[in-house]
């Protein structure tokens, strides 16, 4: 199924892994030969690049991944391996080729694939000369994830080449000719599937298989119970669908759905094809069918959303679209996976929807992997724990957040990584995948709420860049260090931004519990994203012309650290009415200083709601016009001594008084250092 991780005769691994990279690529250049190399220059959609584009693609991958481990510093061509390098999905720094793009040579491209392959061949036989078990953050990994990513694009590319007219666009080829038989459909039942909860544990030191950065971590998930269709919904079940005018009819739509709907024109699915009038014909890869109503319909998530709404409409029944944890509880029960149309076991072409059975506890299904992808309602999610590949940090980071919707099981096209049952893809919703509807129809709701959304609001950025990604002696991870050795008990924060100074807190056992009190509710929600997960993502603009940068801010603590924090939206410039449903707090740490125009307000009730120290750091400037600074008899009052005097005027004592530089986001390109003021304060 994939390249071992395990390598006890290095001799006989080098030899297993050029054999299956020499016939990814085969296969990968063979499914672009059924194309006239006309075609190749040119997108079969509009938001994909030309189809050569991706038979560089992966060349250039391999080189890049080679040279960022350390493991070659040279180019084979540099021009190709900088053009072919970005623009798979289409992010705001993607950078679409135009059609014919004079640089590009089919024959230029053929011949560096081919040089590629035998210098990827020559590092491997380089490296790989003492058993070992590759780690997950050794350079070796780069190695089965160079023929793990050519197997991704051996399937997206003939996904590409959905939209063409096999009649008179494709050459057949014996790879893609039907090989297995069809079969008389039965009534598309539904298997019953006890509530359950999933539990998924993955690491690739532990798993001893290539994984994605994306499949590390841990799941959980507590599946009420649910059925789920036997079979994939096939042609002759969706054809009511299209019959009744449904790609018309709004009501059946995501509203992101009906604007695909209205740009493309779409009014049946992209493999049906019109007969003069007379019904359908079925476009396989390379070639066109006789109707063929036992096959898997091919749509978008899109689609199969609407379809889903559809039959819910029609039936009254809660009829959905599978989430990722009912997913896996089916794969819980199912004791047998050996069967399945994918691993090109059985050719390189779908089959009908009731070939392949598989066991689940007492029932049966069919297609539970293989045949067609089927279409999540979740979107694709960041597991807990998870860890970005050091080597490949961009494969699962741009696709977290609500716009990538899964795909669950595997297709006849899917090898290497792709057809293992626990692998995790996930596409727009819009884009073309040889991928089916399998419904499910729901009891009690079940989760579907996994997504980490990326935050992109500039505020946000800023702090998530100020208190996460920076590490020196001025950063705010180092303050927050600091700022948490004065704390101790229960521990109010006020001013908790997205959360850093908390967390740190957490992790001292002398500190019972943090209540976090912030006003702004987007901090919040990064903070308590990270608090649920140790993780959150973030957008950062790069430039004036709109690229991106997708980044991590995250934060490993235990569950019972984790516990220990509770944030809380509350109007911090007048807290009193939250106060005053509390118990009194041991400690408490004020960082709101910047922010608060009321400061004598906050103090009195710092004074009246805790009883131990009072922690405050800033570096009173004004706010909102106040300042602390001021002309007492003719002397100038620093703006330390003026903050000082408010404090003693509350009727604390300050005890100790410390300054400390800190880093200040000036903009999302320009820090400073600022100097800032602890005040430890006791009644």
């Amino acid at each position: 199924m994939g390249i071992s991780l395990v390598i006890e005769d290095p001799k006989q691994w080098c030899d297993d892994f050029v054999k299956q990279y020499r016939e990814m690529e085969r296969i990968y250049v063979e499914a672009h030969q059924v194309l006239p190399e006309k075609l190749l220059y040119v997108k079969t959609n509009p938001v994909r690049q030309p189809l050569c584009w991706y038979l560089g693609h992966t060349a250039s991958f391999a080189m890049n991944k080679m040279r960022i481990s350390g493991l070659i510093s040279h180019y084979v061509d540099k021009e190709l391996e900088s053009l072919f390098a970005v623009g798979v999905d289409e992010m705001n720094w993607d950078s679409l080729l135009p059609d014919h793009d004079e640089r590009l040579s089919i024959e230029k491209i053929y011949a560096f694939r081919t040089a590629v392959f035998d210098v990827v061949e020559e590092v491997v036989r380089r490296t790989i000369t003492s058993p070992m078990c590759i780690e997950y953050h050794s350079r070796e990994y780069v190695f089965p994830m160079i023929v793990a990513h050519t197997a991704i694009h051996f399937e997206t590319s003939v996904a590409n080449m959905i939209y063409l007219d096999p009649r008179t666009d494709l050459t057949p080829m014996d790879m893609f000719e039907p090989r297995l038989r069809c079969t008389r459909i039965e009534d598309n039942g539904f298997a019953h599937v006890s509530a359950g909860t999933v539990c998924i544990e993955n690491s690739a030191a532990v798993d001893l298989r290539f994984m994605w950065d994306n499949e590390t971590g841990r799941f959980t998930d507590d599946v009420p119970a649910f059925e789920i269709a036997r079979c994939l919904i096939s042609n002759a079940e969706y054809l009511p669908f299209v019959e009744e005018g449904c790609y018309s009819k709004k009501e059946y739509w995501t509203d992101e759905g009906w604007e695909m709907i209205k740009a493309t024109k779409l009014s049946k699915p992209v493999t049906w094809l019109e007969r003069n009038g007379d019904g359908y014909m079925i476009k396989l890869v390379d070639r066109v069918v006789e109707w063929a109503p036992d096959l898997p319909t091919v749509v978008t998530n899109h689609e199969a959303t609407a379809f889903a709404k559809y039959m819910a409409c029609k039936t009254g029944k809660k009829y959905a679209l599978p989430t990722e944890g009912q997913y896996y509880r089916v794969l819980d029960l199912c004791d047998d996976l050996s069967k399945a149309n994918h691993g090109l076991r059985h050719g390189c072409s779908m089959c009908a929807v009731d070939v392949f059975k598989h066991r689940i506890g007492d029932d049966y299904m069919f297609d539970l992997v293989g045949n067609l992808w089927y279409h999540a309602s979740t979107t694709i999610f960041p597991f807990q724990g998870s860890q970005v590949q050091p080597y490949y940090i961009d494969f699962s980071l741009p696709t977290y957040g609500d716009d990538h919707t899964m795909l669950l099981g595997s297709s006849f096209l899917s090898t290497k990584n792709e057809a293992h049952p626990y692998s995790r893809y996930a596409f727009r919703p819009h884009f073309p995948q040889y991928a089916a509807i399998r419904l499910v129809i729901n009891g009690e709701e079940p989760n579907t709420q996994y997504s980490s959304p990326r935050f992109t609001d500039k505020e946000v950025v800023h702090m998530l860049e100020l208190e996460y990604a920076h590490n020196n002696n001025v950063s705010h991870a180092s303050i927050a260090q600091q700022l948490a050795r004065y704390v101790s008990g229960n521990v109010l924060h006020i001013g908790a931004r997205t959360g850093r100074v908390c967390f740190e807190m957490a992790q001292l056992e002398s500190v019972k519990s943090v209540i976090a009190i912030e006003q702004w509710a987007h901090y919040l929600a990064a903070a308590d994203q990270i608090r649920q997960r140790g993780q959150c993502f973030y957008v950062m603009d790069l430039d004036l012309d709109g690229a991106e940068l997708m980044r991590e801010a995250n934060f490993v603590q235990t569950e019972h650290c984790a516990r220990k924090v509770e944030f809380v939206q509350c109007d911090a410039i007048n807290p009193a009415p939250y106060f005053e449903a509390r118990e009194s707090f041991d400690t408490a740490l004020f960082t709101f200083v910047d922010r608060c125009p009321t400061m004598e307000e906050h103090l009195r009730i710092l004074y009246r709601h805790v009883k131990g120290r009072v922690i405050i750091f800033g570096d009173y400037r004004p706010v909102q016009g106040r300042r602390f600074d001021a002309i007492v008899d003719g002397e100038y009052v620093s703006r330390e001594a003026g903050f000082q005097k408010l404090i003693e005027d509350a009727g604390f004592t300050v005890v100790d008084l410390q300054a400390l530089p800190y880093l200040e986001q000036l903009s999302q390109h320009a820090v400073a250092i600022s100097s800032g003021t602890i005040f430890v304060c006791e009644h």
